[in-house]
């Protein structure tokens, strides 16, 4: 459980550095290559890779919390088994 918390912050922190970096540089380097048609296409391209990979990452931190809140509800911590070794019952 502690590695599907672990994504949903990494989840979150990518998020916020991505953004970050797009309101600091991207209209900068927009305007910077504006003349120059294949540079824009590629970075069109890029930024649509780059916004494919937060929605692959945001996916998998989506179905790891519905694992944990899942696990929550349902009850199903592990539970060791080592309290009916050496008993008779």
């Amino acid at each position: 459980m502690r590695n599907r918390a672990t994504r949903i912050w990494v989840a979150t922190l990518l998020t916020l550095a991505d953004a970050t970096v797009l309101r600091a540089y991207g209209r900068l380097i927009w305007y910077t290559w504006a003349g120059v048609s294949w540079i824009r296409a590629a970075l069109i391209v890029l930024s649509l890779i780059w916004f494919l990979s937060a929605v692959v990452v945001w996916i998998h931190a989506y179905v790891d919390l519905r694992l944990i809140l899942s696990e929550r509800r349902h009850g199903l911590f592990p539970i060791p088994n080592d309290f009916g070794e050496g008993s008779d019952v």
